[in-house]
């Protein structure tokens, strides 16, 4: 069956959250190919960006704190900024469920 175009939520499955206690939103996106095609050079610390060439994927900032000049250990430069609680609370209790599930995925970081 082929997706459907013309589906839509219904007015009963919108409603507002308590987003301290009850819900985290994940911005996230598909990366094809193409935006990681040459990513070794347009995401070293040094690259000067061109509108065709720029870098595409994201290497965390640690503790979200920008220190010019700072790299990964092969050299990326750190340009994304991540959400600790999603980190220090979501994902372990993800990995645990899917451990639970399955036992195939990582208790660690």
């Amino acid at each position: 069956k082929g997706w459907n175009y013309l589906y839509r939520e219904s007015k009963e499955s919108e409603r507002f959250t308590d987003d301290i206690n009850e819900a985290v939103m994940i911005h996230s996106k598909t990366t094809v190919p193409g935006n990681t095609k040459g990513y070794g050079k347009t995401c070293k610390l040094g690259f000067v960006p061109t509108r065709k060439d720029k870098c595409r994927v994201g290497f965390p900032i640690p503790g979200n704190q920008k220190i010019e000049n700072a790299t990964t250990a092969d050299g990326y430069e750190p340009n994304c900024y991540t959400n600790e609680r999603v980190t220090d609370k979501y994902v372990p209790k993800l990995r645990e469920l899917m451990h639970k599930r399955t036992g195939k995925f990582s208790q660690g970081k």
